[in-house]
C-alpha cells in the first residue's frame, strides 16, 4: 500500500473479543433455558424491534443506562429484567488468542492504537477490568491504546460519518494514515467513504491471523 498507517483502529466484538452470535446464545450462558414458560422465546424471536431497538440505540450513545435498559425491556418483553441483565451481561465471551501480543507488537513499532466501537458502559467496565465478571482471558490491552472511541462515550455511534470524524480529530491522525479493522459491512464502508483504510474482519475462531495478513499487505508488519 502506498499510504504510510499512522494509526490501527480496532472494533472490540467479533474482532478483539467474542461475543455471542445471538440473545438466546447469551441467554443460555447466563444459566436460563429459552423457552415460551420465561418469556424467552418471543424476546428471541422479536428481532428487537420498536421501542426495544430504540432503547438499545439510546444504550449505546450513552443517553440510556444499561441499568434502565434491562428493566425498560423487561417490562417490554413481560419478562423479569435481571434475566434480561444477567444475559446481557453473558454476551462477552472470550479475548481472542494472540490479541495481546498483536497489540503489544504494533505499539513496539511506534504506531497509534485505538479502539472504535459500538458499545454499552456494562460491557465497557467488564472489558476494561472494572467489573466483577471478566471474559475468559481477562481484560482487553487498553491500557496499550492511545485513544478509547466509545459509542457510549462519545453520544454517537458507527456507521454515522461523524465519529469517524471525531476519531480524527481525537486522534489528530488524518483518515488516510489509519487502517481499521470491523466485522460489520456497513461499519467498514462508512470508514471508506471517510477516507479510512478499513477491512472487514470475517474469521470467527482466529481473528488475529486474519488481521495479520492485512497488516502485511499494507507494510504495518
Amino acid at each position: 500500500m502506498a499510504c504510510k498507517i499512522e494509526m490501527v483502529c480496532f472494533d472490540l466484538g467479533r474482532v478483539l473479543i467474542g461475543i455471542c452470535d445471538d440473545w438466546g446464545e447469551a441467554c443460555k450462558r447466563a444459566g436460563y433455558e429459552v423457552n415460551d414458560d420465561n418469556g424467552l422465546a418471543g424476546v428471541v424471536m422479536s428481532g428487537w424491534k420498536g421501542a426495544a431497538k430504540e432503547s438499545l440505540y439510546l444504550n449505546e450513545i450513552g443517553a440510556l443506562s444499561s441499568e434502565v435498559l434491562y428493566r425498560d425491556l423487561g417490562e417490554y418483553f413481560g419478562v423479569d429484567w435481571e434475566i434480561v441483565r444477567d444475559s446481557g451481561k453473558k454476551y462477552l465471551k472470550h479475548k481472542f488468542e494472540g490479541v495481546d501480543e498483536l497489540v503489544s507488537e504494533l505499539k513496539g513499532k511506534g504506531l497509534k492504537l485505538a479502539v472504535l466501537s459500538n458499545t454499552n458502559d456494562v460491557h465497557w467496565n467488564i472489558m476494561t477490568g472494572n467489573d466483577e465478571m471478566t471474559v475468559e482471558g481477562g481484560a482487553l490491552p487498553f491500557d496499550e491504546m492511545d485513544h478509547l472511541f466509545a459509542s457510549h462515550l462519545l453520544a454517537d455511534k458507527k456507521p454515522n460519518a461523524s465519529i469517524y470524524w471525531m476519531a480524527e480529530s481525537l486522534s489528530g491522525v488524518k483518515g488516510g494514515h489509519i487502517l481499521f479493522f470491523d466485522d460489520l459491512v456497513e461499519n467498514v464502508e462508512a470508514a471508506r467513504e471517510c477516507g479510512w483504510n478499513a477491512e472487514r474482519v470475517t474469521d470467527r475462531v482466529n481473528p488475529v491471523r486474519e488481521m495479520r495478513g492485512y497488516l502485511k499487505e499494507y507494510g504495518v508488519i
